[in-house]
């Protein structure tokens, strides 16, 4: 299924949370794969995903690092033996695979963009292995790449999971994860989630306005003019 559901959160370190939470839940895995200085949230579970931190990872920890694609000619390839290699070790560990995780636009790790459709095979290794994909848009979403809405659409892929954050609001505490409603039934049926602040009134009459600047003043392709 595509994308079909939103929850709305307060900011982009709650929404990966939620994201962690249900690809822990639906998989049954722990482990996920993140890039070696990628930034994700503060968070406990997130801080030990953003090595972009300083911290360093626990000697236990179900966190696998990748180097982020540093060459356009064989980005897909590389980035994808990585994902494989992260993988195979946490199997060797006896940990099983929940989610890889990355900014599809690689924000914290340099910014690496091209070409378009790079990720392809990295997700697909992990979607063989039962985990999920988690697109994190908090920076690369809401058009700043200029051709598509958002980071993940340049590579043709249909996430499982997309987290959003405070640019959804231009700076206002509003945030969003979307899910293939599928999860979130699955997540439903085992968990329970609220978010007290999120979605509320002021925040979506925010999120709306940034929505309609978007679109009236052609922010996206002026992303792509620049």
């Amino acid at each position: 299924a595509e994308i079909g559901h939103i929850m709305f959160t307060c900011t982009g370190s709650e929404a990966n949370d939620l994201a962690l939470r249900i690809a822990r839940t639906c998989t049954g895995g722990t482990g996920f794969v993140v890039t070696e200085t990628a930034y994700h949230g503060v968070t406990v579970a997130l801080a030990e995903m953003s090595p972009s931190l300083g911290l360093p990872l626990p000697k236990d920890s179900h966190v696998r690092l990748v180097p982020a694609p540093s060459s356009a000619t064989d980005a897909g390839d590389v980035f994808a033996h990585h994902v494989q290699g992260a993988l195979a070790d946490m199997k060797k560990s006896g940990i099983r695979p929940a989610a890889l995780l990355v900014d599809t636009i690689f924000s914290s790790d340099g910014v690496f963009a091209d070409p378009p459709g790079f990720l392809r095979p990295a997700v697909e290794a992990v979607r063989a292995d039962g985990a999920l994909f988690i697109a994190d848009e908090v920076q690369p979403g809401f058009g700043r790449c200029g051709e598509q809405m958002w980071g993940f659409a340049r590579h043709g892929l249909v996430p499982d999971l997309v987290t959003m954050g405070k640019p959804m609001g231009n700076g206002h505490p509003v945030a969003g994860m979307a899910a293939r409603p599928e999860l979130l039934a699955e997540f439903g049926r085992r968990s329970r989630y609220f978010n007290t602040f999120g979605g509320n009134p002021v925040s979506a009459a925010a999120g709306i306005a940034v929505l309609e600047v978007i679109e009236a003043e052609g922010l996206m392709q002026n992303a792509q003019r620049t």
